[in-house]
């Protein structure tokens, strides 16, 4: 499998850094894409959310949903976060990809 081309100012020491701190396959590579009329591509390092996180993400997503967006993308994103929260563009498809990055699993229940 081909590596990764690192985004600008990233490099290979600094992934093995965050893979250390926040664990190995929480760290990816995020292509941030705008369609029409644009079409432009951001690449963003970001990490998988923890229960920190994802607590106060929830805390504010029904009363103050811009600070929820921006806490995802303040603790999620690694390199990059600087463009993402000054284009609205790619701040939103961040968001979006960040949310996605909650893994809620599913149970089986069995009545005893």
């Amino acid at each position: 499998m081909e590596k990764a081309k690192l985004p600008d100012g990233v490099s290979q020491e600094m992934i093995d850094a965050w893979k250390t701190k926040y664990g190995e396959g929480k760290v990816e590579l995020m292509k941030l894409k705008l369609d029409d009329p644009r079409n432009e591509t951001l690449d963003v390092i970001a990490r998988h959310p923890d229960r920190i996180v994802v607590g106060e993400y929830m805390r504010f997503t029904k009363d103050n949903p811009d600070k929820a967006n921006t806490i995802l993308v303040n603790n999620l994103i690694l390199a990059g976060k600087e463009k993402v929260l000054a284009d609205v563009d790619f701040f939103l498809t961040a968001v979006a990809e960040l949310s996605g990055m909650i893994n809620i699993g599913t149970a089986e229940r069995v009545k005893l």
